[in-house]
């Protein structure tokens, strides 16, 4: 069996072949949205990359967006508004985690430790 090109639907067709409304299917998860995350508990060097992927993400879904449009794709449209939403969510958490992960103090206390008497 031969395998299918990415994007290709069950039948082998590829996003430019296929004509009329899709049927209704689950959000597409936009290409890298793993990495867009992976940086969140790194230090703040991660944040640039992360940032910079996660605004090409939201460009790239914003593309597919418009040719959906352009094809009729009524229901990879809602899919990919779906992604988009959670995309630029996503880099409005990372960009407040960047502002506030140095200027909030931690209170570590005194440590004790057992069998000292002082």
């Amino acid at each position: 069996a031969r395998a299918r090109p990415p994007g290709a639907d069950p039948e082998g067709h590829g996003p430019a072949q296929r004509r009329g409304p899709r049927p209704q299917e689950a959000p597409a998860i936009p290409e890298g949205a793993d990495q867009l995350g992976a940086d969140c508990g790194r230090v703040a060097a991660g944040q640039g990359l992360a940032n910079r992927r996660g605004e090409e993400i939201i460009r790239n879904l914003g593309d597919r967006i418009e040719e959906a449009r352009a094809n009729g794709w009524l229901g990879e449209v809602q899919g990919l508004q779906t992604s988009l939403e959670a995309a630029r969510n996503k880099l409005a958490s990372l960009d407040r985690l960047t502002r506030t992960r140095n200027r909030t103090p931690v209170v570590l206390g005194m440590p004790i430790i057992p069998g000292n008497n002082l």
